[in-house]
């Protein structure tokens, strides 16, 4: 498992809170179409942060928020069965 280092375009909200919504590499962009789940958490890098549990492009990803950067765990995803994912509605998302 590695992680990579991405740019990613985000609101920030009136209370603080991050909202991340695009992410940017090599020269694409990739959206972010659902955010599935937001949680305190150690990477498989051995790394800690806030971990976004994202949809791009009909993959499962894990974006953290370490510090003032952002990364992406990159390899093969195994953190999650499908059955494991539970969708936020509006209300929940507006709680992130």
């Amino acid at each position: 498992m590695f992680k990579r280092y991405v740019d990613v375009l985000e609101i920030r909200k009136k209370d603080g809170s991050l909202v991340p919504l695009r992410i940017l590499w090599n020269k694409d962009e990739y959206v972010i179409e659902k955010i599935l789940r937001r949680e305190h958490r150690i990477s498989q890098t051995g790394s800690a942060g806030i971990c976004y549990r994202v949809l791009i492009q009909g993959q499962y990803r894990n974006l953290f928020l370490e510090k003032d950067k952002w990364f992406i765990e990159s390899g093969k995803d195994t953190d999650y069965s499908e059955e494991d994912l539970v969708s936020l509605d509006e209300d929940e998302l507006a709680q992130l």
